[in-house]
């Protein structure tokens, strides 16, 4: 921008804050687009399997490896249910969708689950399936969520969107508030050393994540959109106005709008597009379309 007298040109002492960043050098934020902040305080101290630069996974073996040592170092009991998240099929070294089996050989001590980084579906191995009652005899109908099966009508171990609450959410344990409060503020450092200083909330429909958005100490901005179908609930309960509060930081917090969903995720391949996908999902026919 030039010298110290070219920038002083433009000083207005009645508008003006002028800040001695004694050498140091002020740099751009990035703004994360699409994110799910407050979710994260439930994933946070999970084995994380996403891809470089997010992760460290590049294949099975290093899955295998994460998930293993994850079991070790914790002394996870058996019987007890492990989650991986972040897991990117599409980024790994074989180019393939993972199936029970392939999570079958990682363990079959523990009901185990991985979290594809859409969230949009998970692979589960033969003993949790086993756990919620999922079998080839038994393939319960879940409103908005799909259980993809073989040939022989046998469960592979994916599931789609909302079959995905159905197994997981029965096992996972929800942390303290107390807790996620403590996680969450480690969650923000995170984002923020990478250089992201305004953060999303891209779908707020738990009260639990909005008390989280509103009563934590925020580091980063952070712009919340709330879920379509308790936006009303939660406007009326906690006075939220988002036509007056929008573009206007309160607190590093603003409610930039209500967020509506319609079909899936285009990385899990459940979008609903109007040409048959590429390479569909396994367990799809060609004909698929999502």
């Amino acid at each position: 921008m030039g010298s110290n007298d070219d920038v002083l040109i433009f000083n207005d002492v009645s508008k003006t804050k002028i800040l001695d960043l004694n050498g140091k050098t002020v740099m751009s934020g990035f703004i994360d687009s699409h994110s799910h902040i407050g979710d994260y305080t439930q994933l946070w101290g999970l084995p994380n399997l996403a891809p470089p630069s997010v992760g460290t996974v590049n294949n099975f073996a290093d899955i295998n490896k994460i998930i293993r040592s994850y079991i070790s170092q914790n002394n996870i009991s058996i019987q007890e249910f492990v989650l991986g998240y972040g897991y990117d099929d599409s980024m790994l070294d074989e180019r393939q969708q993972a199936q029970r089996t392939d999570l079958d050989y990682i363990t079959n001590d523990h009901p185990f689950c991985l979290l594809h980084i859409s969230q949009h579906l998970a692979v589960c191995n033969s003993l949790a399936l086993l756990k919620v009652n999922i079998t080839r005899n038994n393939i319960p109908v879940i409103p908005g969520g799909v259980i993809i099966l073989d040939n022989n009508g046998e469960p592979i171990g994916r599931l789609e969107e909302q079959a995905v609450s159905f197994v997981i959410y029965k096992w996972m344990k929800p942390k303290s508030f107390e807790q996620a409060i403590k996680d969450f503020k480690d969650i923000q450092n995170y984002y923020a050393s990478f250089g992201i200083t305004t953060s999303q909330d891209g779908y707020t429909s738990k009260q639990f994540t909005i008390e989280l958005l509103l009563k934590s100490d925020l580091i980063l901005d952070i712009v919340s959109y709330l879920a379509w179908m308790n936006a009303d609930e939660y406007i009326e309960q906690y006075k939220i106005n988002i036509s007056k509060i929008y573009n206007k930081n309160n607190n590093h917090l603003k409610f930039g709008g209500i967020k509506i969903i319609q079909d899936g995720s285009p990385q899990g391949k459940t979008t609903d597009f109007s040409q048959p996908y590429l390479n569909p999902p396994i367990g799809q026919l060609n004909t698929y379309r999502g």
